[in-house]
């Protein structure tokens, strides 16, 4: 066996010899070695020098394995959030996971990957927006239309005017109001004289014609808040709130003048055809319903057309006389 080169020849004799305790510095390092190169001793130092080494490997091994299965997991966390569309807050969490500063590679992955996913992130939302908005829009157009069917179901698509339906509806609702405010309210029953005369003479298109430009006159003479329908035929509704027996007659008469000078007369085989009125009053005619007022005008009406027509006549107690005698 040989001595190989040692600071402390001298404390290894006499440790063997049994003299001196073996104690040696860390920094000396010394080792005893046989003929086959066998290490058959090692100091201390070097065996703690050893055993450091190992022992730094062995733990930056260690570190670099866990550093591994994190990544490994952040990148199966950023792969699951690429399937499902990470948020925002997912994505700044996986950031520092997938860091690492000696593989450009992998950092390359991760930018991408990142940005990935906050662009179909960005998209999503955009999507969501948009399907937002449609909804919206959708509704808007839904009401829309709602609306605009509601107003067909109430409109008489010839004169512009109110249908039956839609005058029925609304007129009980005013007379109602006028009474509950005790105000007066006129309703005007009117209805072109020898219609059926002009639509046989003429032709039908003539007689839509005519109801048409009566439709015209009708909304040229009233006022906003004032409800006009055509019953049936040519037979013309009008409710006129919180107006007087003068003024009522004073509109009842602007339409007769008003459609007999109308173009759609001009040139027509016959007389162009003239206007009856009658007038009922809310309050002042003791008609306090829909109903009676609107059987007290259409009683002024046919008052109007015994008498020669083209003419206004307003409801009074004796018409009711002679109707019960008739």
């Amino acid at each position: 066996m040989s001595f190989v080169s040692s600071q402390h020849s001298r404390a290894w004799r006499g440790a063997r010899s049994g003299a001196l305790p073996l104690v040696l510095p860390l920094v000396g390092v010394a080792c005893l070695a046989g003929p086959a190169g066998a290490v058959a001793w090692v100091n201390a130092g070097w065996l703690a020098l050893i055993a450091t080494t190992l022992l730094t490997a062995l733990i930056a091994a260690c570190i670099g394995v866990i550093a591994i299965r994190r990544r490994h997991r952040a990148l199966h966390r950023l792969a699951t959030e690429i399937r499902v569309g990470g948020t925002a807050r997912s994505l700044t969490e996986l950031a520092p996971l997938l860091h690492d500063r000696g593989d450009a590679t992998l950092n390359t992955l991760a930018e991408a990957a990142h940005e990935v996913v906050v662009l179909a992130h960005q998209r999503a939302a955009e999507t969501q927006r948009l399907e937002r908005e449609m909804e919206t829009r959708v509704d808007e157009e839904s009401r829309r239309v709602r609306a605009q069917l509601s107003h067909l179901s109430l409109t008489d698509a010839l004169t512009g005017l109110a249908n039956r339906r839609g005058f029925d509806e609304r007129v009980r609702e005013l007379v109602a109001i006028a009474h509950r405010r005790d105000e007066e309210l006129a309703l005007l029953a009117v209805d072109v004289d020898h219609f059926k005369k002009l639509n046989d003479t003429c032709g039908h298109h003539k007689g839509d014609e005519a109801l048409v430009a009566l439709g015209e006159v009708v909304q040229r003479c009233i006022r906003e808040h004032d409800l006009a329908g055509r019953i049936g035929g040519d037979e013309i509704m009008i409710a006129l709130p919180r107006v007087s027996p003068d003024q009522a007659a004073t509109v009842a008469n602007r339409l007769i003048d008003q459609f007999a000078t109308h173009p759609s007369g001009l040139g027509t085989e016959i007389p162009w055809p003239t206007l009856s009125v009658g007038i009922a009053m809310r309050g002042a005619d003791a008609a306090d319903d829909a109903t009676a007022l609107r059987q007290m005008a259409d009683r002024a009406l046919y008052e109007s057309k015994h008498r020669g027509r083209a003419q206004v006549t307003r409801w009074r107690p004796e018409l009711q006389a002679m109707s019960q005698a008739g």
